[in-house]
């Protein structure tokens, strides 16, 4: 099996600069504005599904670094895998918590329900009881699913062990149960309860059949792999069309209907599928691309620190009025770029390397390996 489910790869880094670009954009809280553009309006308008785009992404890197410690051992070392996530994804997020709450002391406003949700922000249960910092939502998903995915294999492996059903090769089979649970469920929320974000968007619950597309197409890849890295070079750019044209409605439609509150979710599963297929297999080869990948490595720190760098400009911004609009977008942009690498560079690879010494992962020599958020996914 060439490494492509468990490891990361320029390709699909490149996925990541796509998915972080469009939520920067939407993360600008603007009213849609005719004097913004067209283009600008669609992206403030969709660029939430890049969340849906990091869901899958992550289920399938993470999808294909478990089935291929199961096909390498036989085993899930679940103390290992804990511990490995939690040295990537713990200190950033605890750093920003930090942050976020001593800047409520500064100004006096850690009122007792922001004292609250901090808690909730600590424990990644922030997407059903509230949040302290709102963007933060996704990562307690992606807690949610890695504590569930590693168990979940680990039970299929338990019952095939005892002659109950076929092990691993039920995740087809389970990816579609789940696709139908959760869109009966998000259909009955849809059609019972007004738009709300802590009912049809923030829950684990309603998001995880995205993370599990990841997780299918990684079990392709990991049981099935010629076939689909012939599918990928074969049908490229079929692909890569396809994937465009079902993102397309977020950035035309606004999110609060039917239709991305139901199944929008799950076609934009299949899109990014669609994309990761198409691109897992690409080498990169030029600059450009290559220069916008070493973005998406970053893209972890960026989309953690971004609210940090937009609050920040605001505060400078509104002592002078008369800027121009595209100016401030431009320094948000790329402020929130070049402070989230900064702070990938200060707090994620020191991280990574204490995580590389003292739990090195299998393909990894400790005495070559140079830590860079490239490698966060072993």
């Amino acid at each position: 099996m060439i490494p492509i489910a468990a490891h990361r790869r320029t390709s699909l880094d490149l996925l990541r600069f796509v998915a972080i670009f469009v939520v920067l954009f939407h993360h600008l809280h603007l009213e849609e504005n005719a004097e913004h553009g067209l283009l600008l309006q669609g992206l403030i308008r969709g660029g939430w599904v890049g969340v849906d785009l990091f869901f899958v992404l992550s289920g399938f890197l993470i999808g294909g670094l478990l089935f291929s410690e199961l096909q390498e051992t036989g085993e899930i070392r679940f103390a290992r895998f804990f511990t490995r996530r939690a040295f990537k994804i713990l200190p950033s997020a605890y750093a920003l918590l930090f942050v976020t709450v001593l800047n409520y002391l500064r100004i006096g406003q850690l009122t007792p329900d922001l004292r609250i949700r901090a808690i909730h922000d600590l424990f990644f249960i922030q997407n059903y009881l509230g949040p302290l910092n709102s963007l933060t939502w996704s990562l307690a998903v992606e807690e949610h699913f890695y504590l569930l995915l590693p168990l979940t294999l680990f039970l299929l492996m338990k019952l095939q062990s005892k002659k109950i059903g076929r092990g691993m090769d039920e995740i087809p089979r389970l990816c579609v149960i789940l696709v139908i649970v959760t869109l009966a469920i998000r259909t009955y929320n849809a059609l019972t309860t007004p738009f709300n974000i802590y009912v049809h968007y923030f829950p684990t619950h309603i998001r995880l059949d995205s993370l599990m597309f990841g997780v299918l197409l990684a079990f392709w890849y990991s049981y099935q792999n010629p076939r689909m890295v012939a599918l990928g070079k074969k049908y490229r750019y079929p692909f890569l069309g396809i994937a465009i044209l079902l993102y397309a409605p977020p950035f035309i439609v606004n999110r609060e209907n039917l239709y991305h509150t139901t199944v929008g979710y799950l076609v934009y599963s299949c899109g990014a599928m669609m994309a990761i297929c198409a691109l897992a297999t690409m080498e990169i080869k030029s600059k450009i691309l290559n220069g916008l990948a070493v973005i998406g490595r970053f893209s972890y720190s960026i989309y953690i620190w971004h609210s940090f760098v937009r609050e920040a400009l605001v505060n400078i911004f509104r002592r002078f009025p008369d800027n121009d609009f595209w100016l401030q977008t431009l320094c948000y942009i790329l402020g929130s770029i070049g402070f989230g690498i900064l702070m990938g560079k200060v707090i994620e690879i020191p991280f990574i390397k204490l995580r590389e010494r003292f739990f090195p992962s299998r393909r990894q020599s400790q005495r070559n390996f140079k830590p860079t958020p490239a490698s966060v996914v072993s």
